[in-house]
């Protein structure tokens, strides 16, 4: 086998499972993030990182110099199978997404990529280029899927893009951020954005797309 190529299905393979165990940092597939200032010196923060499994939210209160109020920090987690998920219902559309379809061709990579790595070791390497383009299409779909149906499952279950007190009202997106000001004087900043897994997701797709195409050369 060459080396080269069992480098690549390796690595592709790789980086699949740091997206699924790679801790708070690569395993992030989406990050949330509001801020407030209020007209009295007050600030606050919340964050919310989207794993594959759930989600977890930090929340830091900072408190003016003139308010009297105490400074806060805060942290929660919730699965996405968890009745209460989101406080008041369940989270079944980001379930659905990420627990489902996501979950499952995350699985397909590493069982193609084992595939791929056992035929090319055997010389068969058609039926490798095959396990290859699977792999590769696989970790593209991935991504492609999450890009296009996280945002909308998201809103659904958390009503993240709406928020009446500011006057917060956008499209469900897979980045963007927007800025609000209310009558009271309070700033609202809302941005979002892909985590690390979902690149690490799209990386895998295009190493493995690169095999496909380097053994059917």
């Amino acid at each position: 086998m060459d080396d080269t190529l069992r480098n690549m299905i390796i690595a592709s393979m790789v980086l699949v499972l740091a997206s699924m165990y790679g801790g708070d940092t690569l395993g992030s597939w989406f990050h949330w993030e509001k801020n407030i200032d209020y007209n009295d010196g007050d600030a606050s923060t919340t964050i919310i990182e989207f794993y594959s499994e759930g989600y977890e939210m930090e929340y830091e209160f900072d408190a003016g110099t003139e308010t009297g109020m105490t400074d806060t920090d805060d942290k929660a987690d919730a699965d996405y199978d968890d009745n209460d998920c989101s406080g008041n219902s369940d989270c079944d559309e980001m379930y659905d997404l990420m627990n489902g379809k996501i979950k499952n061709l995350l699985y397909i990579i590493l069982l193609a990529g084992g595939v791929a790595l056992y035929f090319l070791n055997d010389g068969d390497r058609e039926k490798g280029a095959l396990a290859c383009l699977a792999m590769g299409g696989a970790g593209l779909l991935a991504v492609l899927l999450f890009a296009s149906s996280f945002p909308e499952a998201m809103d659904d279950d958390l009503d993240a893009f709406e928020d009446s007190y500011s006057d917060f009202d956008e499209d469900p997106s897979i980045f963007g951020d927007d800025s609000k000001s209310t009558d009271y004087n309070e700033e609202y900043d809302y941005s979002w954005r892909p985590g690390f897994a979902f690149a690490l997701v799209g990386l895998s797709g295009i190493i493995g797309m690169a095999a496909y195409f380097e053994l059917k050369d």
